[in-house]
């Protein structure tokens, strides 16, 4: 069963229906309470319990708050992980975002660019969002490291200056093969750039991006199985794809 771009099926109904009971119970209290909306929150949070320029202590906040009080869309620590390595791996000197949310992924990989000059490109539609982000990344100290965009992705990423030794999106996953190819046209991916998808395998369309990071020739591409952040047992999938640049020789 297909349920708003999201792929339901007999071995994680009953966990989506665990997060869709845990979800309309914090809704009902954001409602009654008058909450400011999660992002804010867990800003507010980070400000309260966290030590500035702490961006380790910051993640593990995030990540207690998405767990204990309501959850958060963020790529989370286990699936974290992933992305840290890519991080590491591409040696990157810039690095794009697709899709910022409230910051978490932008603190994640910027703490990990300590070369001098590494920025980290954070495009983002929301301005109410990219808010959050921007207080976040420079709660954590590493405000310099970060350059937030905002509009819709397919406006913005023909204006970027590249090219990034890595690419990671998270963002409206309609978009995800799109984008990418946008990026490709305009040249935007360095020699042996790496590209990190989060979410899928567990959203429907994901198969057009698949096919063509596996099946174009242009990049070298392994799924990593994980599985929805903060707890819930349902199936995701991350994709790591590194950069050719042309298909491989014929042998």
């Amino acid at each position: 069963m297909k349920l708003g771009g999201l792929e339901i099926t007999h071995k994680n109904v009953l966990p989506w229906l665990r997060l869709g009971a845990h979800e309309l119970a914090v809704m009902a209290r954001e409602r009654v309470g008058r909450l400011p909306p999660r992002e804010q929150r867990v800003l507010e949070h980070v400000r309260e319990s966290v030590p500035q320029g702490d961006p380790d202590a910051l993640l593990a906040a995030m990540d207690r708050f998405a767990r204990e009080d309501c959850f958060l869309m963020n790529v989370g620590d286990e699936k974290g992980a992933i992305l840290d390595r890519a991080v590491v791996d591409s040696k990157a000197g810039r690095a794009l975002e697709l899709g910022a949310f409230c910051g978490y992924s932008a603190v994640r990989m910027a703490r990990l660019l300590t070369a001098p000059g590494s920025r980290l490109t954070s495009v983002e539609l929301s301005d109410a969002r990219i808010e959050v982000a921007r207080a976040m990344v420079a709660h954590a100290g590493l405000a310099e490291r970060v350059r937030f965009v905002q509009g819709a992705t397919q406006e913005m990423i023909p204006t970027l200056e590249g090219p990034f030794n890595l690419v990671f999106i998270d963002h409206d996953k309609n978009r995800y093969l799109d984008d990418l190819l946008l990026i490709e046209q305009h040249a935007l991916l360095a020699p042996g750039a790496i590209v990190v998808a989060d979410n899928v395998g567990m959203f429907v369309g994901m198969e057009a991006y698949l096919g063509h990071v596996r099946g174009s020739g242009l990049y070298a591409s392994v799924h990593h199985t994980a599985t929805l952040e903060y707890g819930y047992d349902i199936a995701d999938m991350v994709e790591v794809s590194t950069w050719l640049g042309h298909p491989p020789a014929q042998t």
